[in-house]
């Protein structure tokens, strides 16, 4: 018989450090010494399916393996690592030049942001209004969707962003005053471990209102009276918006 002494598969890279916990995504492990008896990824200690043969697990080189990430639990981070079988390989024909389990790496399953609170919360029809976003998990956000559309934000911080209300009339909606929902959507994959979330927020409102109402005409009735004496007097204020008192 013949004993050999075999190096232990090596992981030095995941080409994406984080994603939602519903899992899904393509995960690329870089590394050596993949290539072997029955090569299998785990994510912590539950393997995705043993033999590297199965739908989601591929491995075409002894340095590069793709597997299709699991669903876990938000907020939780799970080493990553490679495993080889070490059978006797006397006879079999097979030559893998590694065996045994990797060193880990860390993938972090992210919810999704959290918005808190819109402010203001209504703005002119026109857009340009300056709202403030307040909730959680702001760090990688990519923009916000305003009633479904894309739109750029700025990130003052993991609980804050900034965005300028774009044209409301007629462009988002038919009528006023209308409201629209905005959400917050963050990078999946990205931000390394940094990132805090993963996906579209929940959404809260905000109102377009119409224009400003302006007085175009004062009437008085009457519009004369004795010096020294009362008189009632009624002003009626008219325009083009709803009408206004006055007396």
């Amino acid at each position: 018989s013949q004993l050999q002494y075999k190096a232990l598969p090596s992981l030095s890279s995941l080409s994406v450090v984080n994603g939602p916990a519903a899992g899904g995504g393509q995960l690329t492990l870089t590394g050596s010494g993949f290539l072997g008896v029955n090569t299998e990824v785990l994510f912590g200690q539950t393997s995705l399916g043993g033999i590297c043969n199965y739908t989601g697990c591929s491995t075409t080189s002894d340095t590069t393996l793709t597997v299709t990430v699991p669903p876990g639990t938000p907020g939780t981070s799970v080493p990553v690592s490679v495993r080889i079988d070490c059978p006797n390989e006397v006879g079999n024909g097979f030559r893998g030049a590694a065996c045994g389990r990797s060193n880990a790496l860390f993938y972090t399953y992210l919810g999704p942001p959290a918005i808190t609170g819109v402010t203001p919360s209504s703005g002119p029809y026109t857009g340009g209004t300056t709202v403030t976003i307040s909730g959680s998990g702001f760090s990688t956000a990519s923009g916000v969707l305003i009633d479904g559309q894309s739109f750029p934000a700025t990130i003052v911080s993991d609980q804050q962003l900034s965005v300028t209300m774009p044209t409301g009339y007629p462009n988002l909606v038919s009528t006023l005053p209308a409201t629209v929902d905005i959400a917050v959507v963050t990078v999946c994959g990205a931000g390394g471990p940094g990132a805090t979330s993963c996906g579209t927020s929940n959404t809260m409102a905000f109102t377009y209102e119409p224009p400003v109402k302006v007085v175009t005409a004062l009437t008085l009735d009457p519009v004369s009276g004795p010096v020294g004496g009362s008189v009632t007097m009624h002003a009626t204020l008219t325009g083009d918006g709803a009408p206004l008192a006055g007396k």
